[in-house]
């Protein structure tokens, strides 16, 4: 649904200066909510609310989401090793690897580097490794008997109503994982939920408390990130 700036007590010529200005600045799409609607909307260079985009690294915070409704379910244990889920020698180090859990690979905190060798106790410091994320996919995999594109679709976007939804693989990096491809409608559908924590129309989606989880300090040594997710209103 959509409102009117001047039905929801906004400025309709500042808001039309924040989208022009939005224009010079290489933006493809807006989409401003207020309550749940669209109080303003606007796309450049040919595209529409259809369109879908790779959203980059606020994919993982759709990552966590999934893992956290695994957990609620009993069908993924948060502080279990990752290699209950993907088996021995996942990483380069499968001497120590056990200690590792899948909250660290949520906070980024699995003490691996890049090459997946370890150069820190697990839990111990804040590193922001996309290698180690990208094994949750595997590890989404095996707990849920689904590949990622049917489990998010079944768990979380079908009934929030995101159809746009692709996963590509990252093929850029060479690593074993996806990325997300949302149109900006989808992706605000997304924030809305997480904003109601968790539920949609009333109905729950995803656990309340895991939102809470998930979006609160959980790096050691950083306030500034969750499960997955970059926490703005904290210091860094």
């Amino acid at each position: 649904p959509t409102i009117a700036p001047s039905a929801a007590g906004w400025d309709s010529l500042a808001l039309a200066q924040a989208l022009d200005w939005a224009g010079t600045r290489r933006t493809r799409a807006v989409v401003v909510l207020w309550r749940g609607r669209i109080v303003a909307e606007r796309y450049w260079d040919g595209w529409t609310p259809t369109t879908d985009s790779i959203i980059a690294s606020a994919g993982k915070s759709v990552v966590a989401t999934l893992v956290g409704q695994l957990a609620r379910d009993g069908r993924l244990a948060l502080d279990a090793p990752v290699t209950t889920q993907l088996g021995a020698g996942w990483s380069r180090s499968p001497a120590t690897e056990g200690a590792i859990t899948v909250r660290h690979l949520l906070a980024m905190s699995s003490g691996l580097d890049d090459s997946l060798a370890r150069v820190a106790a697990p839990g111990v410091r804040f590193y922001y490794n996309n290698p180690a994320y990208y094994q949750l996919f595997d590890v989404l995999a095996r707990a849920s008997g689904q590949e990622i594109g049917t489990l998010a679709r079944t768990r979380l976007f079908a009934p929030i109503g995101i159809t746009s939804a692709r996963w590509l693989p990252n093929i850029d990096t060479g690593e074993r994982g996806f990325v997300l491809s949302l149109s900006a409608r989808d992706m605000a559908r997304f924030g809305l939920l997480v904003l109601a924590h968790g539920r949609w129309n009333g109905t729950p989606v995803v656990d309340s408390a895991w939102v809470a989880e998930m979006t609160r300090p959980q790096a050691p040594d950083n306030p500034a990130y969750g499960h997955l997710w970059w926490l703005n209103g904290s210091a860094a």
